[in-house]
């Protein structure tokens, strides 16, 4: 198993990375609403897996609240 993802809790890269997904979520808001966007979707885009959007956000309300 590669550990290369996982960053310290107060890393600075750890911080880069959730500003990143939430701006993907932001955009991807924008262009198709709150219905249609899914946690897939803003992995996808972000260039990361899904399981580690969960270990930002523990659900998809709290992600797009």
């Amino acid at each position: 198993m590669n550990h290369s993802s996982r960053l310290p809790t107060g890393s600075g890269a750890r911080q880069e990375r959730a500003e990143r997904i939430l701006d993907t979520t932001a955009e991807l808001l924008e262009q198709h609403g709150y219905r249609r966007v899914t946690i897939d979707d803003v992995a996808s885009r972000a260039g990361i897996g899904k399981g580690t959007v969960y270990l930002h956000w523990k659900t998809r309300e709290a992600l797009f609240w």
